[in-house]
């Protein structure tokens, strides 16, 4: 094991034995089972093969970023389009950018995003601004899924995943009653979904107060509810 691999995982809280004696890394993109052996060049080969891995910059002309993916880039765009209810007292100072940030922290790390100044994986060309996202990350090249369904056997990385997870087993689906063949069971997905298929009717700055009347909620088990 290389000196700088134990300093991570260990400030990453990962069981860095058990990692390297398994000598796997796993393509951390959702929904792929690729996996390698660790510390060589197949995971990045298979990354920009297979998800578009290169250098993407931002279309923005005030924004220095660039993404490490194409889908990465796309995400990083929303920060550009998004609407806020909010104005706090730190303001971001790039031409043409409203955000504004509760802490002078955050608006440091938004501003480390617009000046391309990320860190990148020890294993991999993804790029990242904040330690737990870096965690979180790190898991998935492990394949460590510290969460576990208390209503079936399934375990996820995050809470965030298993707290999706729970919505199948509570059984609700939304159901889109603009083109009638969509459902989705996260409302992250139904609005992901109008943005997206029905912009010409919605537009892109959307929430849920917005749009609930054009989508049907139904419980599995219980009928409509």
């Amino acid at each position: 094991m290389k000196e700088e691999d134990s300093q991570i995982l260990y400030r990453s809280k990962i069981d860095w034995i058990a990692v390297y004696s398994k000598n796997k890394i796993y393509c951390a993109e959702p929904r792929c089972d690729f996996y390698t052996k660790i510390d060589n060049e197949d995971l990045t080969k298979h990354l920009i093969a297979d998800h578009n891995y290169g250098k993407h910059p931002c279309s923005d002309n005030n924004c220095d970023y660039v993404g490490y993916s194409k889908i990465n880039l796309n995400h990083h765009s929303g920060m550009h389009k998004r609407r806020f209810e909010k104005e706090f007292w730190h303001k971001c100072s790039r031409l043409g950018c409203k955000s504004t940030f509760k802490f002078q922290f955050a608006l440091d790390v938004h501003n480390r995003i617009h000046d391309n100044d990320l860190d990148v994986c020890r294993y991999c060309p993804y790029r990242y601004v904040e330690p737990a996202q870096y965690t979180r990350h790190l898991k998935m090249h492990f394949g460590i899924r510290d969460y576990e369904c208390d209503q079936c056997d399934l375990k996820f990385t995050t809470q965030k995943e298993l707290n999706i997870h729970y919505q199948k087993h509570e059984g609700i689906i939304y159901n889109c009653l603009i083109c009638n063949n969509y459902e989705a069971y996260r409302k992250n997905n139904i609005l992901s979904h109008l943005r997206r298929v029905h912009r010409d009717i919605f537009g892109e700055n959307i929430n849920w107060d917005s749009v609930k009347e054009h989508v049907k909620i139904k419980k599995v088990l219980d009928g409509l509810i």
